[in-house]
């Protein structure tokens, strides 16, 4: 608002630089960077990435095949372990109990769930069924396609989180710049370069490395630029704090360019997935839980379309099939109907519509769904119907893993079974309405804190699920760069309680010589520490969004 703002057609756009020798106005240039250095890093990167996905695929092949020493087979396809990876309902083994149920009732889907012995909806038995009837590595090869199909959509919607130019993104990166440093993330561990810049002059001192654009006349520059030059060399402590910064940056673990990658990576890669996908006793298909709701996911964002956020066009129909076939396989699915709506209404600039779209098309899928269900069982269908929400939400047949629920519900009197039960069901639902009004922002961040919440309070946890868990996390990196120390400790404090389970496992099922109070305190560690983890996540997404409207409102003023 000074004489500056006021100057003639005859102003001269200047930048303001710091640099080793002092303030100095120079014209306006674009910021040069080394171009050839950043791409050799990243050729690297994707150099490294590929041996490491060729040789997880080659590990996994050899688990399907059985190509490893006997001694290795037999541990690996233990109960113990097996108890710890999958869940024993999305298994080859459940299918098939399936489908010699329907052979012993002459080949009646329905007769299938008398007894409440099946729990898998039926139209998952039709499409499983041909299969069964091949050798276990086929569903194994079957299982490898779904982890590559996991991976690719980690990768693609984790790069729409940073890459994608919207409304939303150039917001926030305006904010970053003149955040103060007060409210910065406290640690760098991605290096996000350009697209987290350092704090403007507004209000605060210009910092070495900093450019900004001013607007002086010919007349007074050289006293204008001389009276900025002496404000700013006063703030000796920001440069300090600017060098901080910078130092940060520096010894930042990753780039942020690389993220999705190594989002990607973590989850194809991991021992854990790899053991849960290829090397149980029976081939898991919890996979196809994962794959759907990414898919979903992934349709509704704007990810690999090289055309202008104007011209992008989101597949509504492809996208809410994917999530309508994932909550017919699990009903919690059904809470990522939010982030989608919110994902298609950013995309097309209109929420309401959005929102009707969608539900529209959720209602007419789940609707088709149900129908083809109806062909298969015939007359039985509420049985079938009844046997699927029934009993697996009852907490009726729970074997021992990893979560709280099976423990719990042994000590359970029976006149308080349902109450529990209705109660236990309904605490993930709880979080959503407060979850969107707060994160509804960022709809990739508020997808995977209903994912790990999800994962926090089912039933039957898995290892498996803890991978794809900490993978989803991945896609967020600036929500990544707010968390504390402790996740940390506690990421590496899992293996812990999960060996121990293992171990605790063999000593009271199969040997004997334990209890299940050994069992229900690594169980209770295991969930303590992956809490602390998903609750820190979300902590840093709500600072990351208070921090932004803080900034906003302090540059109103």
């Amino acid at each position: 608002n000074g004489p500056a703002s006021q100057a003639t057609p005859e102003l001269i756009p200047l930048y303001v630089r710091a640099g080793p020798m002092g303030i100095r106005p120079t014209p306006m240039q674009p910021a040069t960077v080394n171009t050839r250095q950043k791409e050799e890093s990243r050729d690297d990167y994707h150099l490294w990435a590929k041996r490491a996905f060729i040789v997880a695929t080659a590990v996994r092949l050899f688990l399907i095949f059985e190509a490893i020493p006997s001694g290795l087979s037999a541990f690996m396809k233990s109960e113990a372990i097996a108890s710890a990876m999958v869940d024993p309902i999305y298994t080859v083994r459940h299918l098939r109990e399936g489908t010699f149920l329907m052979d012993l009732s002459e080949g009646s889907v329905g007769d299938a769930y008398e007894g409440g012995i099946f729990r898998l909806p039926p139209l998952m038995l039709a499409a499983f069924r041909p299969l069964l009837l091949q050798p276990d590595w086929v569903m194994r090869l079957l299982v490898l396609l779904m982890d590559m199909g996991i991976a690719v959509c980690l990768y693609d919607i984790s790069r729409s989180t940073f890459l994608t130019s919207d409304h939303t993104f150039n917001r926030e990166v305006a904010l970053e710049a003149q955040m103060n440093e007060r409210i910065r993330p406290m640690s760098a561990w991605i290096k996000f370069g350009n697209m987290l810049a350092a704090p403007s002059p507004v209000g605060s001192g210009l910092c070495v490395g900093e450019t900004d654009k001013f607007y002086l006349d010919g007349l007074g520059t050289k006293q204008k630029v001389e009276k900025i030059t002496e404000e700013r060399l006063e703030n000796k402590e920001e440069n300090r704090m600017q060098a901080g910064r910078d130092a940060k940056e520096a010894a930042a673990l990753i780039s942020v360019s690389v993220a999705p990658l190594l989002c990607s990576l973590f989850y194809y890669c991991n021992p854990l997935s790899v053991l849960a996908s290829c090397g149980t006793t029976s081939p898991s298909v919890q996979s196809v839980l994962y794959l759907l709701p990414l898919l979903a996911i992934r349709e509704a964002s704007v990810v690999i379309s090289k055309k202008p956020l104007q011209q992008a066009h989101v597949d509504v129909p492809v996208s809410v099939i994917f999530l309508a076939l994932a909550s017919y396989l699990e009903i919690y699915s059904l809470v990522y109907l939010v982030p989608i709506t919110l994902l298609v209404g950013k995309t097309n600039g209109n929420l309401k519509h959005a929102a009707i779209e969608c539900s529209g098309y959720i209602i007419l899928w789940t609707i088709l769904l149900h129908w083809a269900s109806s062909l298969l069982v015939g007359k039985n269908w509420y049985l079938v119907q009844s046997t699927i929400l029934c009993e697996g939400l009852s907490f009726s047949d729970l074997s021992p893993n990893l979560g709280m629920h099976w423990y719990f519900f042994v000590q359970m009197f029976d006149r308080f079974r349902k109450y529990f039960a209705v109660l236990f069901n309904g605490i993930p639902y709880i979080f959503i309405a407060p979850m969107t009004t707060r994160l509804g922002s960022y709809p990739i961040p508020l997808a995977t804190s209903f994912f790990i919440l999800g994962t926090l309070l089912k039933p039957v946890q898995t290892a498996h699920d803890l991978t794809i868990s900490l993978a989803m996390i991945g896609m967020s990196p600036r929500s990544i760069i707010r968390m504390s120390n402790v996740s940390l400790v506690c990421l590496f404090a899992l293996a812990v309680p999960f060996l121990l389970f293992v171990m605790d496992y063999w000593l009271w099922l199969e040997t004997g010589s334990g209890n299940a109070n050994y069992m229900y305190f690594q169980c209770l560690a295991y969930n303590v520490f992956f809490g602390i983890i998903s609750l820190d996540f979300i902590s840093a997404t709500v600072k990351r969004d208070k921090a932004l409207r803080l900034t906003e409102k302090l540059r109103t003023y």
